[in-house]
């Protein structure tokens, strides 16, 4: 002290100066290190905060824009003509998948369409540029999947339905996809199905990844397991758990909505946390919290960097002071520097330093008016940052209202924006229409989504809305149930309500709607916020109205889209239609002709219609009576139906039928006439056709019902005759006599034959056998037959098939033609008969209606006579018709041919010209799975004595009285029975053995001769059975003795040929089978 006491005033003053001015400024530069450190870092936070504010809100407009459209889709056109099942709204409905998906750019993987119980109908998946439907095999059932379930449990008649949202599933292979589900609706209300939109959620998560190096990025569901973790060797794809991750402090902090930010938290020193919640209406399954995380040092590096900056300084302005101070130490006094170092300060940036002012003296009045300076410095540096923040806020709510021109959207836009300009806790979105307001958004809100389309009255002194669209200007309710007692009311009662805040939405001088603010407390709202508001608002108009044009404009588009692609279906329907289409004026002009028009007509695509008239296509009567009947009939009751004649080019006349429709103009009158005709060509000669085979189906019955009665005649005649001449010595008078019968009853019996195979009423002896074989052994014969004069040219196919068939019946249809081309060359000749192998396609003309195609074995007969002409072509297989002059013919040749071809399973096809011959082509089906090699051998025959009891049933009286004769002269004991039911109550009496049954096939009393071998065999299993007849009249019973356990004997029978079959019968060691088993494929 006694030094300090010593030293020099001068010293004494910088030493003080420098105490004094040493200790305030290194704690002021303590405090300032670590204030500007704290602001550094609440800066950053701050911008952190807002960029994962932004992300998250971004995020959340994706996930709802995924939820609209997947409303959208569910309510589309195209939807709805597939729950009301229209004809081809499956493929629309795929198309506008297709359309939708496309239009996302690459945010959906896929779009499917399930049924009630969530399997799916319909799916579009891929890429952009490649999204394909599903095939059939890939879809699956989605039934058991929990959103997919909400849907199908949802009520209809929803005035708006809820969406189910799936998040991400952890254990799915591939890309993490979100789900959001929709119901159909009929128009009835009643569920139809689901609609699943299948998004990725790669682009959420790039949209929510903060891009600044160093920062991590997680993001967290509500279960703590992290959908993804962008730190260095962290997985990427979803599925770990960040329980052990996150420590409890953080844990805690996490749960605090909205949002927030966290440093140097326990357990996490050192670091940076940033963390946002997204909350996406109505997808809870969506909740998501995004964390951001950076190590401390990056996020502070910027505030070292500026502490550092501000320490040279402070150690400049020191060293600056004491230079000051020396100099001004010998004539100003201590004030001086306390004013100077507080000047220091606030030039510094701290405009909240004392500023020293005491004394009276000249430096207290400058210490007054530099602290009066510097407060008013602060409060314009105050004003000028509200309203730069102001403006900012504006702006970027602007910019984010231009951004898009979907309704919905900036209608979310809007109440999002406008809360960071004014805070509330809920609002609405309503349009004026009139005195009319309807509430077209709303946030915050119990009742959410369903007060969206609420309408209600501007009713003066009813609602503070009306007093807002009476204004026209904003409107401070402080406590709104005070005023208006509507708010005491549903639907506002649900919503605490005090605070209101009304602004018009007004563009230009047009009042479009309103935005209601509310806050649950009491007076908040300011004059301040109805300004901020209004501003806002004039941006919130022109977005609202601009987007109702876009929206306006966008309708209109599609409706003219779907009128362009309506027509366009139209057109090619009409185009591709077979019918003749036409347009013509009522003066019988033509306007129009589709293609199918032009080819009846005859008329070629490229020649124009200008100058055609209906009297160019029409013939002259039929055009008058078109003109002046028909079309004046269609001019006054609007259509005409009937049938006209149309005119080929060539000159043919068409028969066709026709409607004529009138169409009306404006003035009510008929501007012109549509018409559509119908080729009837093709149904005459149906009609043609079904007429022919109902008059020979007539004329067989008949043929057959007589041959019936007739061979039983000609077996007594021919029997007993057989038994005359047994006993008739060769010398005999009469034995003369008796032949001739004989010989006529033969003949008489051969006539029968004929009738029976033209109708199809005998029964085949089919078998396996070579065509080849029949033509080479009827060679010799034919030759006698047809005459020298014609030359007979035989060629054979060596790869035919072997067919299975009657030998006897396919003899008589070679010896038919051959016969029937000899007649038709009375001058001589060539004749050809060939054989070759076949396969008919089913579009062969030659292969008639009905028929079925496969490989056949054909026999041609072609000759070089007469021919046929024209119009006998129609008539030759008909019975009884013939050509050749009385006494030459009987008719029965062909139509014999016809009929053993049919029954065999084939058909005949045949081409003549007069002049030039006829050719006769008959197809007979190849036997599948049988060549000739595999031909049943006839079973070896035993020798056994003669005799036998047999059971005769046969109801016609000359018939059994004649076998039972030849069966006793033979050695057998016969029981006689004239029916079935007769034939079993005989055998059930007999007690003996009964060998055999000879039966007739069609008897009376309801019981046919295979149903009684049936039915005696279950009682007599050895018994062997043969079946006689003359004429099967039903086919089923003719099937039943093709495929029976019996042999069978055709009448008229002689005794050798009765005697000769019972023998063999009953020598045989089984019942042999009529005809061999194997398939038969018919070529017609």
């Amino acid at each position: 002290m006694r030094l300090f006491a010593r030293t020099p005033l001068q010293r004494k003053l910088i030493i003080a100066f420098v105490l004094v001015l040493l200790i305030p400024t290194a704690v002021i530069l303590a405090y300032n290190l670590v204030r500007t450190r704290d602001t550094v870092l609440e800066e950053v936070g701050d911008e952190y905060q807002r960029r994962a504010a932004m992300r998250a809100v971004a995020a959340e407009a994706l996930m709802l824009s995924s939820g609209a459209d997947v409303l959208l889709t569910a309510q589309a056109p195209a939807t709805r003509r597939w729950a009301r099942a229209e004809p081809g709204a499956r493929d629309a409905l795929l198309h506008a998948f297709t359309t939708l998906l496309e239009g996302a750019q690459g945010r959906y993987a896929g779009l499917c369409l399930l049924d009630r119980t969530g399997q799916e109908l319909a799916c579009v998946r891929g890429a952009p540029g490649q999204y394909v439907p599903l095939a059939p095999a890939a879809l699956t059932s989605r039934g058991a999947e929990p959103f997919v379930q909400r849907v199908l449990s949802q009520p209809g008649r929803r005035a708006s339905p809820a969406v189910a949202v799936a998040p991400p599933d952890p254990a799915a292979p591939g890309e993490p996809l979100l789900y959001y589900a929709a119901p159909i609706e009929d128009d009835r209300g009643a569920l139809r199905g689901v609609i699943v939109l299948e998004v990725r959620a790669a682009p959420i998560f790039a949209v929510l990844t903060a891009p600044e190096a160093g920062v991590r990025t997680r993001i967290v569901d509500r279960t703590g397991t992290v959908l993804l973790d962008t730190a260095p060797g962290q997985p990427r794809r979803p599925g770990a758990s960040t329980r052990p991750a996150l420590q409890p402090h953080d844990v805690l902090l996490l749960l605090q909505p909205p949002g927030g930010i966290v440093h140097s938290a326990t357990g996490r020193p050192r670091e940076f946390q940033v963390f946002a919640q997204i909350r996406p209406r109505n997808q809870e399954a969506l909740w998501w919290t995004v964390i951001y995380s950076q190590p401390l040092a990056g996020v502070a590096g910027d505030a070292w960097k500026t502490q550092a900056v501000i320490v040279a300084i402070t150690l400049a302005a020191l060293l600056v002071a004491l230079l000051v101070a020396d100099m001004l130490a010998r004539s100003i006094v201590r004030p001086i520097g306390a004013l100077a170092a507080a000047a220091e300060r606030v030039g510094n940036g701290d405009l909240h330093a004392p500023i020293p002012h005491t004394g009276n003296d000249e430096i207290g009045a400058l210490g007054r008016t530099f602290d009066r300076t510097v407060a008013r410095l602060r409060d314009a540096i105050a004003s000028a940052e509200g309203q730069r923040h102001e403006a900012e806020t504006i702006l970027a709510a602007t910019r984010a209202l231009s951004s898009t021109l979907a309704l919905d959207r900036v209608l979310d836009l809007i109440l999002s924006e406008l809360r960071k300009v004014v805070p509330y806790d809920s609002a609405s979105v309503q349009a004026v229409h009139g005195d009319t307001a309807e509430i077209i958004g709303a946030y915050g809100l119990k009742r959410g989504n369903q007060v969206i389309g609420l309408r209600f009255l501007l009713t003066p002194g009813a609602s503070p809305n009306a007093e807002v669209a009476a204004a026209r200007a904003p409107v401070i309710l402080h406590d709104a149930p005070l005023r208006y007692p509507i708010f005491a009311t549903a639907p506002y009662h649900d919503d605490a309500i005090h605070s209101w805040l009304g602004v018009p939405l007004l563009f230009g001088e047009r009042l479009i709607g309103m935005v209601t603010l509310d806050k649950h407390e009491v007076g908040f709202f300011t004059a301040e916020h109805a300004r901020l508001a209004a501003a806002f608002a004039t941006q919130a108009a022109i977005a609202i109205e601009h987007a109702r044009l876009y929206e306006a404009a966008q309708c209109e588009l599609r409706e003219r889209r779907r009128a362009e692609a309506a027509h366009a279906r139209l057109a090619a329907i009409i185009e591709a239609t077979t019918d003749f289409v036409g347009i013509f004026d009522p003066s019988g002009r033509v306007r129009y002709l589709n293609r199918a028009a032009r080819q009846l007509i005859g008329l070629a695509e490229d020649v124009e219609l200008a100058g055609l008239q209906i009297a160019d296509f029409v013939p002259h009567p039929a055009a008058t009576s078109l003109l002046d009947a028909a079309v004046a009939h269609t001019m006054r009751a609007g259509s005409w139906t009937g049938e006209m004649t149309l005119l080929s080019r060539d000159g043919e006349a068409i028969p066709v039928s026709q409607v004529l429709i009138a169409h009306y103009g404006d003035d009510d009158r008929p501007a012109y006439l549509s018409t559509i005709i119908r080729d009837m060509r093709e149904l005459r000669r149906a009609e043609e056709e079904q007429r022919q085979s109902q008059k020979m189906e007539a004329l067989g019955r008949l043929a057959g019902g007589i041959a019936h009665d007739f061979n039983n005649l000609l077996t007594v005649i021919l029997g007993e005759a057989d038994m005359l001449l047994d006993d008739l010595p060769h010398a005999a008078p009469l034995r003369t006599s008796v032949e001739q019968i004989r010989q006529s009853g033969s003949r008489a019996a051969a006539l029968t034959r004929q009738l029976l195979a033209f109708s199809r009423r005998q029964v085949l002896q089919g078998e396996l056998i070579d065509l080849n074989a029949v033509v080479t052994g009827m060679e010799q014969l034919l030759r006698r037959l047809i005459g020298e004069d014609i030359v007979l040219t035989i060629m054979l196919a060596a790869d035919l098939p072997a067919i299975r068939a009657d030998p006897g019946q396919i003899e008589q249809v070679v010896l038919n033609l051959a016969l029937n081309a000899r007649d038709a060359m009375p001058e001589g000749g060539q004749l050809l008969i060939a054989t070759a192998a076949g396969l008919l396609d089913p579009d062969d003309v030659r292969l008639p209606a009905g028929g079925q195609a496969g490989p056949c074995a054909m026999l041609t007969v072609c000759d070089t006579g007469v021919g046929i002409a024209p119009e006998t072509q129609a008539h030759i297989f008909e019975p009884f018709f013939t050509t050749k002059p009385r006494g030459r013919g009987t008719g029965l040749g062909l139509a014999t041919v016809h009929g053993i071809v049919r029954q065999s399973g084939g058909h005949i096809w045949f081409a003549s010209e007069p002049g030039h011959g006829t050719t006769f082509t008959v197809y007979l089906p190849a036997a599948e799975g049988a060549t000739l090699s595999t031909a049943v051998a006839t079973p070896a025959v035993i020798a056994r004595p003669p005799g036998g009891t047999v059971l005769l049933v046969e109801d016609d009286e000359g018939v059994r009285l004649l076998a039972r004769q030849i069966l006793l002269r033979a050695g057998f004991t016969v029981l006689e029975a004239t029916d079935g039911q007769a034939a079993l109550t005989l055998a059930a009496d007999h007690s003996g053995p009964i060998d055999l049954l000879l039966t007739d096939v069609v008897m009376p009393g309801g019981l046919n001769g295979v149903q009684l071998a049936a039915t005696l065999r279950a009682s007599r299993p050895a018994i062997a059975v043969v079946y006689m007849s003359g004429y099967i009249e039903n086919a089923q019973v003719d099937r039943s003795v093709r495929a029976g356990d019996g042999r069978f004997i055709q009448k008229p029978f002689t005794a050798e040929t009765l005697v000769s079959v019972l023998n063999e019968t009953l020598a045989s060691p089984g019942p042999p089978a009529l005809s061999a088993s194997g398939d038969r494929r018919a070529c017609a």
